[in-house]
């Protein structure tokens, strides 16, 4: 036992995970402890989001598809929907600000 380390864990893996981990330890010849040790410390872990990053997303996604829609029809008649052109680029705008606001 290392004299550095005297905390002792023990973790359960299912087969992928089992193979997985012998895999990188047979390919970098490290012993999976060392693995787990070196992925612990440098692995930077981000929160899970709140709610509210998802509800941003899906603005998002539908100002972009609704700007897809638009463009779709102007290629296809050959001019585009200035009005509804300019009210998706409002929306686009103020969504960039409402985030803009909230996180800066």
């Amino acid at each position: 036992m290392n004299k550095k380390r005297k905390i002792k864990k023990q973790f359960w893996f299912n087969s992928d995970e089992d193979k997985k981990l012998k895999k990188l330890s047979k390919e970098t010849k490290k012993c999976e402890a060392d693995i787990i040790r070196e992925l612990v410390m440098d692995c930077e872990l981000k929160e899970k989001p709140d709610q509210e990053f998802y509800n941003f997303i899906r603005v998002l996604y539908g100002i972009g598809n609704n700007i897809n829609q638009l463009s779709k029809r102007a290629n296809t008649n050959g001019f585009i929907d200035e009005l509804e052109y300019k009210k998706e680029k409002q929306k686009l705008d103020k969504f960039i600000d409402d985030i803009l606001k909230k996180y800066l």
